[in-house]
């Protein structure tokens, strides 16, 4: 004869099996990302006005370095250019340094050797920058007092041609050289700003993406120091 044991038979209830999740469980987990996904009313304006001031703060400063560029290039071709004419002026005038150097050459030895009708034929030929120091030259009777100078090619009585136009266009290219420097790190300043401003909006971009609350705001903040900072250099760097 069987008999069956007196009491409550126990029995239990598993939350889950064979993958199957029980309803209480998927309300929790529900409940629970919800609330990690739940954004702050600020979050999403913040932003938008973030990515917004980035956007137009890449185009102004795309805009001054494209400026900045070009002048830098500018200043750097009138700088190629003095540079040019000066080192043209100085051939022009060694070459005409030459020609009296030549013509001082024959007075000499027409002086030396007792032939006036040459030394006159040579002295109607002392022209622009010779003359004047030729006669300067003469003057201090270089033949009879050693102490003279042994030519008139010194500073003391020549004036090479072009000298002060030559000097002019040399100061002038080195000053076009250094404002193109200047007008190139400007460049680079607003160039590097948009590189930062770039970054601003990936990193506003992409900070609604994460499911962390703590990771969306700290991507977020990080993008507001960027574009703090990108601001304040701005300020700093000169308009075109």
């Amino acid at each position: 004869m069987l008999t069956r044991a007196d009491g409550p038979e126990e029995t239990a209830v598993p939350h889950a099996v064979e993958g199957i999740t029980s309803p209480h469980l998927l309300i929790e987990m529900s409940d629970s990302k919800s609330s990690n996904l739940r954004r702050r009313p600020w979050f999403e304006p913040v932003t938008v006005i973030m990515m917004g001031m980035a956007t137009l703060l890449t185009a102004w400063s795309s805009f001054e370095n494209t400026r900045w560029t070009s002048r830098s290039r500018n200043l750097m071709e009138q700088s190629d250019f003095l540079a040019r004419e000066s080192l043209a002026m100085h051939i022009d005038s060694q070459q005409i340094k030459m020609v009296h150097f030549q013509i001082f050459s024959e007075l000499v030895n027409a002086k030396l050797a007792g032939d006036e009708k040459r030394f006159e034929f040579y002295s109607q030929r002392t022209i622009d920058e010779l003359k004047p120091a030729f006669e300067a030259w003469m003057a201090e009777r270089p033949f009879e007092n050693l102490a003279t100078s042994a030519h008139p090619f010194t500073d003391q009585y020549y004036k090479p041609r072009h000298q002060e136009e030559i000097v002019a266009a040399r100061e002038a290219a080195d000053q076009a050289k250094e404002q193109s420097s200047i007008a190139g790190g400007n460049a680079a300043g607003h160039l590097s700003n948009t590189i930062i401003l770039s970054a601003v909006l990936f990193f506003a971009g992409t900070a609604r993406t994460f499911d962390q609350r703590k990771v969306r705001t700290t991507v977020l903040s990080f993008a507001f120091a960027l574009l703090l900072f990108s601001i304040v250099r701005m300020l700093f760097l000169p308009i075109a």
